[in-house]
């Protein structure tokens, strides 16, 4: 047994993760360009993650059965690891690197004769409060767009309104042909229900 690993080996707050090492991660569906990742993002083969697809490497994507190498790293059992979660590692070679989880121990897996040391992830990436800031932007902007189209159609209506006399032809066939077009109205919830 190396000295180097007596810590490892008495420390019991902490388990050790099988992980693959990936370029980056990207939103769900897509690759830098924007290309549809087609059978990858239905799940045939690519494992997912709170973030979103995993991009590989290599052609080969570096999880599963024989294709690639997994990579040993130890983490806190208080971050509840998960397989498909993706965390943060320091490495020489690389500095901070996103890997993927392909598997959680459920003791740790520490080779106490191994001439290196294992390295602890720095980090779970959780991205929940981002992707509910993304949304309720985008949500924002959707329901700023129907204000601006709301607002268009009743400029017109008024323009139109404006330039006709009441009560003339042009006003009676122009309130006639827009009353079609109008949405009924949205019921308003009862008080009290």
């Amino acid at each position: 047994m190396k000295q180097k690993h007596l810590y490892s080996l008495l420390d019991q707050t902490y388990t050790t993760v099988k992980v693959a090492f990936t370029d980056r991660v990207l939103p769900a569906g897509t690759y830098d360009n924007g290309a549809d990742l087609g059978e990858y993002d239905q799940g045939a083969g690519a494992p997912r993650t709170n973030l979103g697809q995993i991009k590989t490497k290599g052609k080969t994507p570096p999880w599963g059965g024989d294709r690639g190498r997994g990579y040993t790293y130890k983490v806190p059992k208080s971050w509840d690891i998960k397989e498909g979660d993706t965390l943060i590692v320091l490495t020489e070679r690389n500095g901070l690197s996103f890997v993927h989880v392909v598997s959680v121990d459920d003791m740790p897996d520490i080779d106490v004769d191994a001439d290196f040391h294992y390295r602890w992830a720095v980090q779970k990436v959780d991205l929940t409060e981002f992707q509910e800031l993304t949304l309720k932007e985008e949500q924002f902007g959707r329901q700023m767009i129907e204000v601006e189209r709301v607002k268009q159609r009743e400029s017109l209506l008024d323009s139109f309104r404006n330039s006709l006399p009441e009560g003339s032809a042009a006003r009676n066939l122009f309130e006639q042909t827009t009353a079609s077009l109008q949405a009924p109205p949205i019921p308003s919830e009862e008080k009290g229900a």
